[in-house]
């Protein structure tokens, strides 16, 4: 079973919204992670979350699908 993973911010904006309802409606399982300004801070400094998941390009949303950043 593949692990899918949607990292954004605690914002509710379309762009993550979109990913998770088309993945809710297809009744796929996911991880919904959402992250502090803070956090967010930091991606946009280093490309890379506290638990160092790399971020392309130091932009949300992300989707990880088996630890791939797609």
């Amino acid at each position: 079973m593949e692990k899918i993973s949607i990292i954004y911010s605690h914002t509710p904006f379309w762009r993550a919204e979109v990913l998770r309802v088309s993945l809710y409606l297809g009744n796929i399982n996911f991880e919904d992670i959402r992250i502090t300004r803070d956090e967010f801070r930091e991606v946009i400094l280093t490309g890379k979350l506290n638990n160092e998941t790399e971020i392309p390009f130091h932009q949300l949303p992300v989707l990880k699908i088996n630890d791939e950043i797609i």
